[in-house]
């Protein structure tokens, strides 16, 4: 296994240093939560920079480039939102405007209106239940033939393991002239076996990978892929990342990268033959996913959480399950009480979510602003994206009227971007 960081963090670990130097646990296990302290360093002639790498973090850098198929691979600890802004704010040197997938998380929003692009939204309809239709080739030439832009941003795979047909969408890219980034955050195991989908690097200009989210890595830990020379986006990460990136972050993302070069395919072949025939039990209770790692059936969640399985997510009356080679040991159980299940969550009309009121552009609003309570919203300007989380995706935009269908669709759930459960309007 080649795994240069891990292995020179978990020397020094047991090397028994006298630490004077942060983070100030210095390593001591002073009680249970501490069990990882002694792997937690900081920059050291031994541990190298993150944010001008030249010894192991380089070279665990140039491994994950090798799995992945990139040009230049950078690493990041704050999570894929770090690593969609420095992407972004990359592309912002070479494009002025930018047409967004609907359906992509707050941090690409944010990040369009932060490095000033002009941004329209391509949105996607909802199937009867509710899920996300996938955006197609066609309907992108069809924006582009509108109106030009410089780059498309797209999510890929989306919440539910499904993915979009990026070979074509690249070809449109080109001939348009326009660079694509996609955000993989959902889908960074992808480049680990054949019979999952290819890695989006391999189509798209620059992809974010998620890893905590479907790899055995501490929260946090994600990877910004570059198709061509990355010194531009490494020079972003050195100005707007943490001076201080956790370490035990860094080694878990070199030690999953070298495990699931190792390992990936043969326990992604047990993994899928487990999942055929939990498909083969719960039959049309399972919804058909491109990703056979995202489980995505009709179950109780309130019913399973008493039983100890706790979900991803839910969606209407679907529960969402990211599977691993760690879980996989409790889908048989899992898979029986399923099984036994005859009431399920409150389904989502997706007729409803298709006459929701879409805004087309993606802006920065000014004005004093106010916090009030989402039930006095209505007809107010929002001031910041709104949405529930997960999937992270926003249903009211920034400079939007709201409307009441939106606040009655939002209630009830997690719902992101609030302050003390309330709503930042600007004043009238």
């Amino acid at each position: 296994m080649n795994r240069p960081l891990y292995e020179v963090i978990k020397k020094q670990a047991h090397a028994k240093l006298k630490r004077f130097f942060m983070p100030s646990h210095a390593g001591e296990n002073i009680s249970e939560l501490y069990e990882s302290a002694k792997y937690d360093f900081t920059e050291l002639d031994f541990s190298d920079n993150l944010l001008n790498p030249t010894g192991v973090i380089k070279e665990a850098e140039e491994l994950l480039a090798k799995s992945y198929g990139a040009a230049d691979s950078l690493i990041f600890t704050c999570g894929a939102t770090s690593a969609i802004r420095v992407g972004l704010r990359t592309l912002r040197d070479e494009c002025d405007s930018i047409l967004v997938d609907g359906f992509s998380h707050k941090s690409v929003f944010e990040a369009v209106r932060n490095f000033s692009f002009k941004a329209d939204v391509l949105h996607r309809e909802y199937d009867a239940e509710g899920f996300p239709l996938r955006l197609t080739a066609d309907a992108v030439e069809r924006a582009f033939e509108k109106k030009r832009y410089d780059a498309l941003a797209v999510t890929s795979p989306d919440y539910f393991g499904n993915v979009l047909d990026l070979e074509n969408i690249s070809e449109v890219c080109r001939k348009y002239g326009a660079k694509l980034f996609v955000d993989e955050s959902q889908g960074a195991h992808f480049a680990f076996s054949s019979l999952l989908p290819k890695a989006a690097i391999n189509f798209a200009d620059m992809a974010v990978e998620s890893l905590h989210k479907t790899m055995p890595v501490y929260g946090g830990g994600a990877v910004l892929n570059v198709k061509g020379d990355g010194k531009t986006a490494r020079l972003y990460r050195a100005k707007f990342n943490t001076s201080s990136p956790s370490y035990v972050v860094m080694a878990s993302i070199d030690f999953a990268r070298s495990f699931y070069d190792d390992f990936g395919e043969e326990k992604f072949k047990k993994l899928k033959r487990k999942v055929d025939g939990i498909k083969s039990v719960l039959k049309d209770k399972v919804r058909v996913s491109d990703d056979f790692s995202r489980l995505v059936v009709k179950a109780n969640a309130s019913d399973l959480e008493k039983a100890g399985f706790y979900p991803e997510m839910t969606w209407g009356e679907y529960c969402v399950f990211i599977l691993n080679f760690q879980n996989e040991k409790w889908l048989d159980k899992l898979t029986v009480r399923m099984s036994e299940q005859q009431t399920y969550g409150k389904p989502f009309d997706g007729k409803t979510l298709n006459e929701l009121k879409r805004f087309d552009k993606v802006i920065s609003v000014a004005g004093k602003k106010e916090f009030i309570d989402l039930s006095r919203a209505v007809g107010k300007i929002c001031a910041i994206d709104i949405g529930c989380y997960p999937p992270g995706v926003p249903v009211i935009f920034e400079g939007e009227k709201i409307t009441e269908e939106k606040i009655e669709f939002l209630k009830n759930k997690n719902v992101f971007n609030l302050v003390n459960n309330e709503i930042c309007v600007i004043m009238d």
